[in-house]
């Protein structure tokens, strides 16, 4: 599998430390997050073995120079950092 499988569809956010845009690979969407080259590595290998309904799936990286391009499963919907401005706080219920 080649990043070029992966076309731009739209932006979906980002700053400017990353850029966040909605990809398409055949017929499946994702999520492309691309991020300066930091020393990620072993965090992303542990993130590609997590397999949980609550947690978005890392399904692909990829290395160019110095941009690391994280493909991730796309939930359609409001993603939790506006959901968390919407609401204000979120209490912990113990």
């Amino acid at each position: 599998m080649l990043l070029d499988d992966f076309k731009a569809v739209k932006a979906l956010g980002g700053d400017r430390n990353k850029k966040v845009c909605l990809v398409r690979r055949n017929a499946e969407y994702f999520v492309m997050k691309i991020v300066g080259r930091v020393q990620v590595s072993d965090r992303i290998k542990e993130c590609i073995k997590l397999n949980s309904e609550c947690i978005v799936r890392l399904h692909h990286t990829f290395q160019v120079k110095d941009k690391i391009f994280l493909i991730t499963e796309y939930v359609k919907g409001v993603d939790l950092s506006s959901l968390i401005r919407k609401l204000g706080r979120i209490e912990e219920r113990v």
